[in-house]
């Protein structure tokens, strides 16, 4: 499945980077499995509608720095797109995405409260910064149990805060996996140390995206070495997996997706 979302990334401001380069893998992952999806825009321009034969996803995808969030409209938009398909579908999806969602998680929860009643077939999402993830935000994800993703890329300029924030979370809550990891690598990544990470954290990653031609200022500087490097570690992940696999041990979410 490939859909063009063009039109969420051009939305988007320049601090939103990270979260909209995972939009393309975040549809695949809600889609999963489906035939027949297609991609359709409101006239609205922020709010975008796939579909497939079971399933519905809306995303609303404007909540950037600035935006002023209005609970009661955003609901009234939201709830007149799900009347006019409530009996095509049997999944229903709704995401709120933007650079500054996480600081309108209040407004976001009035949403999610005044859909409740219609039924549990309706999941929620956020797709948000983690530099948002403050404990008070975490909290409040984990009692509306809606779930959240954000990216989470050495080349961030926020990335140890974004890693502070979830290492935080994690210690909090040891066993939920309501809050999800977008994260990606190449071949200067040190594969290892980040499966290492992710094992020793406990940490959730929903989506690992390769980016071997992604970066052209560093695909100018791959060399044999390098690419041997990723080779070995490669076979030591490998080991690794099928190892833990073997004797019915833990195997990391990052090992999963890698391997897996």
């Amino acid at each position: 499945m490939n859909l063009s979302i063009e039109v969420l990334k051009t939305e988007a401001d320049k601090d939103s980077y990270f979260i909209y380069e995972y939009m393309d893998d975040f549809i695949n992952l809600i889609m999963k499995n489906e035939d027949e999806v297609c991609f359709s825009e409101t006239d609205d321009r922020d709010i975008n509608i796939i579909s497939s034969r079971d399933t519905i996803h809306i995303i609303f995808n404007s909540i950037n720095e600035g935006y002023n969030i209005n609970s009661d409209e955003i609901f009234y938009r939201l709830n007149k797109i799900l009347d006019k398909y409530k009996n095509r579908f049997q999944k229903q999806v709704i995401t709120f995405c933007g650079e500054d969602a996480l600081n309108h998680i209040e407004d976001i929860i009035k949403i999610i409260n005044r859909f409740n009643p219609k039924g549990s077939n309706i999941e929620f999402n956020i797709m948000g910064n983690g530099v948002l993830l403050t404990d008070s935000v975490v909290d409040a994800v984990i009692t509306t149990n809606v779930e959240v993703y954000v990216a989470l890329d050495e080349e961030d300029c926020y990335y140890e805060q974004v890693k502070d924030n979830l290492l935080r979370y994690k210690k909090r809550y040891l066993s939920n996996n309501n809050i999800k990891i977008m994260t990606s690598y190449d071949f200067h990544t040190d594969l290892v140390k980040m499966s290492d990470f992710y094992e020793e954290s406990g940490l959730y990653i929903a989506i690992l995206k390769e980016r071997f031609l992604y970066n052209e200022t560093k695909s100018e500087k791959i060399s044999q070495e390098l690419i041997d490097k990723y080779l070995e570690e490669y076979k030591i992940l490998e080991h690794k997996y099928y190892s833990n696999n073997l004797k019915g041990n833990y195997c990391s979410s990052f090992l999963k997706l890698f391997l897996g």
